[in-house]
């Protein structure tokens, strides 16, 4: 797990996954990346060199800006009330537009 967030070795391509390299290069996904500008944990600079590194064109950052009476404020985006109410029916959107019939009906 240190390999991910304090070696940043997916970002610069020295990870390995069942001994195959892995690297941003190989992701051809869309790729949707919310971060909050006021964490010091994930800020929106640190999600910026992954997205410049996927091989997809379909990449997105979004900023979150915070809720109140949230203790722990990276969690936010999960658990924030104006997060469930906002940022959530988003992200579904996002995804059921690059999504299949299949997800669309859901």
């Amino acid at each position: 797990m240190q390999a991910f967030y304090r070696d940043d070795a997916f970002v610069t391509g020295n990870l390995a996954v069942r001994g195959r390299p892995a690297a941003p290069a190989q992701l051809s996904a869309p790729v949707l990346a919310i971060a909050d500008p006021r964490c010091a944990l994930a800020p929106p600079g640190s999600v910026e060199p992954f997205l410049r590194a996927v091989r997809s064109t379909d990449t997105e950052l979004w900023r979150y800006e915070g809720d109140t009476g949230v203790l722990l404020q990276h969690a936010g985006m999960l658990v924030g009330r104006s997060a469930h109410r906002t940022l959530w029916p988003r992200v579904v959107g996002w995804i059921r537009e690059r999504a299949g019939p299949a997800v669309q009906r859901v």
